[in-house]
């Protein structure tokens, strides 16, 4: 019996947080960053890849 395979492994640095921190909204998916005055903002956000309960952020995606 033969085999032949070829195998790529690319490692990246991406940025990651938990996935329970992302939110499900109708538009798609955000975080909440904390603002300067205390207060707090919802960020549109596209991401990526999972595993191990964390979750890579791809794109935080500007509001208009």
């Amino acid at each position: 019996m033969a085999m032949s395979a070829t195998l790529e492994i690319r490692t990246d640095t991406v940025w990651c947080i938990p996935k329970d921190a992302v939110v499900r909204t109708g538009n798609g998916q955000a975080v909440f960053t904390a603002n300067a005055d205390g207060s707090y903002s919802m960020v549109p956000v596209s991401t990526g890849a999972e595993e191990y309960s964390m979750m890579e952020l791809r794109v935080i995606r500007r509001q208009r």
